[in-house]
């Protein structure tokens, strides 16, 4: 009941765009790109963090979806993960330092291309050879949300870093997607 009433208040708090006294109030990034995604500035080595780096690819995406990308895009800039955007690096170097890769187009030859390079997908299913990672029955190449929205897309990268701290799982999943090749 204490558990259920608390996360009423939080939920009455919340809507009402009061923050409840435990929450802290996050600190505010630095919109530079035209997608308005937030300053990350650290430089991510692949081998040698634990914090794991995304690669968002943002090329011929739908307009639609765009629109959703300010809100993903502060959510993002509260988790451990470095992210580098398409704009900044060439491809080849991106998947080089990245550990996972959030595709929100339908591009088979970029799916290749992160799987061939042990890059984990964070997509939609585009495809059949794109299956959902199951960690119960260790199956599976990628992250999979179902709809273009921001809470779905924020889920499927958190599904992603949560893995990220099992090693076990996450050269797993790794060697699942170069064997998808």
């Amino acid at each position: 009941m204490e558990i259920s009433h608390f996360f009423m208040i939080y939920l009455f708090e919340y809507k009402n765009k009061k923050r409840p006294k435990t929450h802290k109030m996050p600190t505010q990034a630095t919109y530079t790109s035209k997608y308005s995604h937030p300053d990350f500035s650290e430089e991510p080595k692949k081998s040698q963090s634990n914090t794991p780096a995304i690669y968002i690819y943002l090329q011929d995406i739908h307009e639609s979806i765009k629109i959703i990308l300010g809100d993903l895009f502060e959510g993002l800039a509260h988790l451990d993960v470095k992210v580098i955007f398409d704009e900044e690096e060439p491809l080849e170097t991106a998947l080089e330092k990245a550990n996972m890769i959030l595709i929100l187009n339908q591009d088979k030859k970029l799916l290749k291309k992160a799987w061939e390079n042990g890059v984990v997908t964070i997509t939609n299913k585009f495809t059949n050879e794109i299956a959902d990672y199951n960690p119960n029955d260790e199956t599976g190449n990628s992250f999979i949300f179902e709809n273009f929205n921001e809470w779905e897309i924020f889920a499927a990268v958190v599904r992603a870093l949560e893995t990220y701290k099992f090693p076990y799982d996450w050269k797993f999943i790794s060697r699942s997607c170069k064997k998808s090749v």
